[in-house]
């Protein structure tokens, strides 16, 4: 266990730039999912501040991965980072759920389980692997068996039942791949309008330190 713990933020590591945009790939993933989309264009964070959510994700995410950062027996940052982000999921999910806009038929209980478990599993794991070796960098299967073991355990303290959390990559695998065949991602206009703030605020300023106020150039340069 110490090994495999340990073998994930190496992993992780030896990415380097890499993680910018397996990141980006990660976040835009679920653009298309009508009531992600839906909560993410109603707190107004994605689209005004994408550059802010994204420096906000990545340091939950090194929080997260941080060699040592999970450990109980420590009170590692990743720990705090990880019951903060269930306190700020609680928190909207309980404003969303007051907005008369908000059908809980149609688009059932915002942030739920099964959603936030997709995200780990799809977003942070499966699609992090898949978007950094279309960059030509290779996991091993040891490490890709140490990452499932320790988003186990970030799953575990975001509250994600076990269940719902990844035995395996090749699990994390079947869980897109069931998640997919349900056709959840059918918002094309949100996605749009949510990756090209990413495009064009988020991932330039994190990955390149370009500033906010270069955005009118970028939007020259980035287009869907």
């Amino acid at each position: 266990t110490g090994v495999q713990t340990c073998a994930l933020p190496i992993a992780y590591c030896r990415a380097g730039p890499a993680n910018a945009f397996a990141g980006a790939l990660s976040l835009g993933y679920g653009y298309a999912i009508p009531r992600t989309a839906k909560i993410l264009l109603a707190t107004g964070r994605i689209e005004e501040m994408a550059g802010k959510r994204l420096v906000e994700t990545g340091q939950w995410l090194l929080a997260a991965t941080a060699p040592g950062s999970m450990r109980p027996d420590r009170g590692g940052s990743g720990i705090a980072a990880c019951i903060r982000v269930r306190l700020v999921h609680a928190y909207v999910r309980r404003h969303i759920l007051a907005r008369v806009d908000w059908d809980l038929h149609r688009d059932a209980i915002p942030l739920n389980a099964t959603d936030i478990a997709a995200t780990l599993n799809i977003g942070f794991f499966a699609l992090h692997i898949q978007g950094v070796e279309k960059l030509g960098i290779r996991y091993s299967p040891g490490e890709k068996q140490a990452m499932a073991h320790m988003w186990r355990w970030v799953a575990h303290v975001v509250g994600v039942s076990p269940d719902l959390q990844p035995l395996s990559y090749e699990h994390a695998r079947s869980i897109q791949q069931t998640f997919e065949a349900f056709e959840q991602r059918t918002d094309t206009d949100s996605a749009k309008l949510l990756t090209t703030a990413l495009l064009r605020q988020g991932l330039p300023q994190v990955a390149f330190g370009i500033p906010a106020s270069r955005a009118n150039d970028l939007a020259l340069l980035t287009a869907l």
